[in-house]
This record gives C-alpha cells, sequence and structure tokens, in this order.
C-alpha cells in the first residue's frame, strides 16, 4: 500500500542478462495487477528510464502473451523437422487444426534432407487459442510454433 492505502507492487523481472526491478503503481496494478501473480509469460510495457546510468521503468500495461497471441497474431508456421512423422500423429495434427477452426491462415514446414524445405498453406483457417496451442505442443514436442504479427515481426 502506498501513502494513499492503493496498492501497487515491485515486480522484478529476469533474464539471461540480469534482472530490473521496477514498480507497478496503483493505476496499473487496478487494473492488471492479478495478472503478476500468475505463471503465465506476460508482456509488460511502459517507458523506460535511464538515471546514472540505472536503468528503471514506468509500466503503463500488462498483458498475456496469450490474449496477445490469440487477437493480434495474423499467421502461424508449424515447424516440423526432417524425421518423419508417424500417420497416427499426422492424422491427430489435422483433427486438432480441424476442432480449433477459425480466421487465421496457417503454414506447415517441413525440413526435407539436404538442407531443403517444403512449405504447405492449407485453405482452411484455423484460431490461435491457448487450447490449440496447448495440443499443438504436446502432439508436436520437438517442432516450432512461429507466429507473424505484422510484416516484419516474429514471435516463438
Amino acid at each position: 500500500m502506498n501513502q494513499s492505502n492503493a496498492k501497487f507492487a515491485i515486480a522484478t523481472l529476469e533474464d539471461t542478462r540480469g534482472t530490473l526491478e521496477f514498480p507497478v503503481f496503483a493505476k496499473v496494478y487496478e487494473k492488471d495487477g492479478e495478472l503478476l501473480e500468475s505463471d503465465e509469460p506476460l508482456l509488460i510495457s511502459g517507458r523506460v528510464n535511464f538515471r546514472d546510468e540505472e536503468v528503471g521503468m514506468f509500466v503503463d500495461n500488462i498483458r498475456r502473451l496469450s490474449e496477445i497471441r490469440e487477437t493480434e497474431a495474423k499467421s502461424m508456421s508449424i515447424k516440423i523437422g526432417s524425421d518423419l512423422l508417424p500417420q497416427e500423429t499426422l492424422s491427430l495434427l489435422r483433427s486438432t487444426l480441424q476442432k480449433h477452426s477459425g480466421e487465421k491462415p496457417f503454414t506447415i514446414s517441413v525440413q526435407a534432407p539436404e538442407a531443403t524445405s517444403v512449405s504447405i498453406t492449407p485453405e482452411e483457417r484455423i484460431s490461435f487459442s491457448s487450447a490449440l496451442i496447448e495440443e499443438l505442443e504436446e502432439l508436436l514436442p520437438l517442432q516450432t510454433l512461429e507466429f507473424s504479427y505484422s510484416s516484419q515481426s516474429k514471435l516463438h
């Protein structure tokens, strides 16, 4: 609680290069604070502040990455390695994609021997829901899912 008894938080982001501790003030905490307590990956945006060689951040917005993927991703690519998938897995893949029909395009890219690859873009469209992503990650654990958000950015 701050001086006016409004809830706020001090959060820490950590990656392979270090950590960054930053405040989440009452206005943002009231709107998005419960997300900080989840184990779900988050996108935290705000203004970066440099002072006396220290980096700080003022948080403006906190969102679930799954929500961003579901609403803002334009397309998805399923990248499959050169190992042949069993027919049963291919059948399950097809039924999983059909079960999650929607409005967004997807491509299946298969890495063939000798560094060539084949890409297939079916006419069917799907929804990039969290349920679909979980099923694909379970069905194809060693494969890569890649999402395009604009003509230049991609997230895995």
